[in-house]
This record gives structure tokens, sequence and C-alpha cells, in this order.
């Protein structure tokens, strides 16, 4: 807020003009720290999109802009694209971004780049002419993730304080996102030695190789199309991909047996939901997937198991994930019949609904299938 002292003819002008100086920036300063306590609301996943959607809107609303977004880059391809709303359960829409010379600028210095135009220009991510444009890289050392494009109408004059607030605020952007990226590295890595676990069980089952990761893509999507919060997802592919994983315990002869089971040896067979629940329970963190994949054989007439449960008393997770389990159980070739056709599969799903399955999730299972019929299709004849 830089002024001239001469320019006042009275004190009570210069006191007036301080007041405003001291007012401004004490609500910059409440806004900064307000801004540095909000990361700590976020929760994984969806920590980085987040992040970035909040930093954005901050800024943009702080300074008033007319336009806002953030502009990834891809170091592999020196690219830049802008990374759109969630199609699928982490498929995300992508557009590439034509670089320009201010953009160029403020890659080559890593400086904070502002273009006022003496003439109004076409946006590039809207219908508005704008004045101002400014570029603001984000990055945690030398590990660049994008920059955050700002326009207005208006022509925006910021002064060093604004440049300040700002490369701050950019600054714990660049710190959250790096620490955002290392929670998706250890969550990667647990999901490769899940996915170990996958392998392990499935070398036992011949019939069953892929099954855990096709009902955990089933089930997360199914789970994406219901429009539910991304804590729930993640939960559901863990639970999905270590649903069998108590089958480690039953003999190999027995899960690839074409004869017709004893009661006896259908009753062991019965018990991997609750041996997948023992294998689980020195983990802590997984509490909730252990009640899921204990409870993804309950029927919803109460006539599962292990529990017997019933209804609503089924967990509702259970009751989304056997849909998957049972869905890929109908499309794959089995020791005792071959895989069911798409349209006799929707027909399972029809007669079984309110009885096996949960009635109103087996009909929004259905119409999910339908909608999706081509992709289903694509994976089980690959």
């Amino acid at each position: 807020m830089d002024f001239n002292i001469t320019d006042y003819s009275s004190s009570e002008d210069l006191n007036s003009k301080l007041s405003d100086i001291i007012s401004t920036k004490s609500l910059l300063i409440s806004s900064l720290y307000d801004f540095a306590k909000s990361f700590e609301k976020f929760e994984y996943p969806g920590l980085q999109k987040d992040i970035i959607y909040y930093t954005v809107m901050h800024i943009k609303e702080l300074y008033h802009f007319d336009n806002a977004i953030f502009i990834n880059y891809d170091e592999a391809n020196n690219s830049y694209f802008i990374k759109g709303g969630e199609v699928a359960y982490r498929v995300y829409d992508i557009k590439p971004f034509e670089t320009n010379d201010i953009l160029k600028f403020a890659h080559k210095t890593m400086n904070i780049t502002i273009k006022i135009f003496n003439q109004r220009i076409h946006s590039q991510i809207s219908d508005l002419e704008i004045s101002t444009t400014v570029y603001i890289p984000i990055h945690f050392k030398k590990e660049l993730f994008g920059f955050i494009m700002l326009e207005s109408e208006k022509v925006l004059n910021l002064n060093s304080d604004d440049i300040s607030i700002i490369s701050i605020i950019a600054s714990q952007m660049g710190f959250a996102l790096k620490n955002a990226q290392l929670i998706e590295t250890v969550e990667s890595n647990f999901l490769s030695t899940v996915n170990s676990l996958v392998s392990a069980i499935e070398i036992k089952d011949i019939y069953t190789k892929g099954h855990s990761s096709r009902v955990a893509k089933y089930t997360i999507n199914f789970a994406f199309f219901l429009n539910l919060p991304k804590i729930k997802l993640k939960s559901l592919e863990i639970s999905a991909l270590l649903h069998d994983i108590g089958k480690i315990g039953i003999p190999s002869e027995l899960l690839n047996k074409k004869e017709k089971l004893s009661i006896s040896e259908r009753d062991l067979i019965k018990k991997h939901p609750e041996m997948g629940e023992h294998i689980l329970a020195p983990l802590n963190f997984l509490g909730s997937e252990r009640i899921i994949i204990r409870h993804h054989h309950e029927k919803w007439d109460g006539s599962g198991y292990p529990d017997n449960l019933k209804g609503d008393m089924i967990p509702f997770e259970s009751r989304l994930l056997s849909l998957s389990d049972a869905l890929d159980a109908m499309a794959t070739d089995r020791p005792y019949r071959t895989a069911l056709k798409f349209p006799d599969i929707i027909k399972e799903f029809e007669i079984y609904r309110g009885t096996q399955f949960d009635p109103e999730l087996a009909t929004k299972f259905i119409e999910f299938l339908e909608i999706n019929q081509h992709l289903l299709r694509r994976d089980y004849e690959n």
C-alpha cells in the first residue's frame, strides 16, 4: 500500500489513509492465517484436489480476479494441462493447455509474473476480454507442480505487499502438495503389498485369476456412480481387493474341485470371510475393512454367512461389495459352470433383488451395468 506523505493536505487525511492501510493489511494477514489453518481440515483421499481448489479460489476472491485456474505441469513431456472433472474413479477429463510467452517467462524465471495489456485480449479459459493476467509458479524446491493462472477484466495493480502475500500462499501450497504427494506414495506402496497378497490368493484358485482386481474395479466405480464420499471409495477399494484373502487358508484342491462339494467342504469354504477378518486383525488401521470383508457373503433375507445378518443389519459397504462379487462370479467360468451372458446376469440380479441383494442397491447396480455394459463385455471378452 505505497503512498506519498506529501499527497495529503491535513493530518486528518493522512490518519484516515493510514487507518485504511492498517485495516487492509490486517485483513490480508488474517486471510493468510485462515488460509494456513484451512489445510488442517482437508482429508485424504482427494487431498491434492482440495488443496489446489481452495488455494486458487482463495487468491481469486482475495484480489477480485474474474478467472482463476490451475495449470498442471507434466515434466516428462514438458507440457501443460488442465485437469477437469472426475469422469470415473481417478479418471479425469484432461485438456492440454497451449503455452504462451507469459507462461514461458514465468516458467523460466520461476517468479510471479504479471502482465497488463494496453488493449484487452481474449481469455484463454473463458469468453471474457481481459486486461490483466497473472501466473504464479507452484513448486517445492526444484519440483514444479504447475501454475495458478489469474485473469481480470480490469487493470489490477498488485503492489509489493500483495506479491509478498501471494508468494507466501504459493509457498504453503507447494509444501502442502508435496506432503500430499508423499501420502500418495505411501498409499501406492501399501496397495502394492495388497496386490501381492491378492496374487497369493489367486495362485491357489485357477478360476479366479484377476477376480479381486475386477471386483475392486466395479465396486469403486459403482460407488462413484452412487456419488459416495471419496473416503468410502478408498475403503471399498481395499476391502474389494482383500475380500477373498481368507481363501489362503482353504486347500487349493478344494477351491478348484469340479465335482459337487460335500456339506463339510462347502462349510469350510464358507469360513473364508471369517478367516480373512482374522488374517487382517493385526492391522489396526483396517478395522472398517475387516468388517466389510467379514460380511460380504451375508444376504438381504438373512440366509447368508457367517452371521446370518438381515437387511440393514448388513453393513452398507458389504451389501455393495456383494453385488460386484456376484457379478464377476457370474461373468467368469467356474469349476461347476460356464460364464453367463450379460442378459442372463441382469436377469439373475432382478430375480434375487430383495432376497440375496439389497433391493434398492440391486436396482441401482442394474442401472449401472446397463450404462457400462460395453466396458463389462470388453473386460470379460479379453
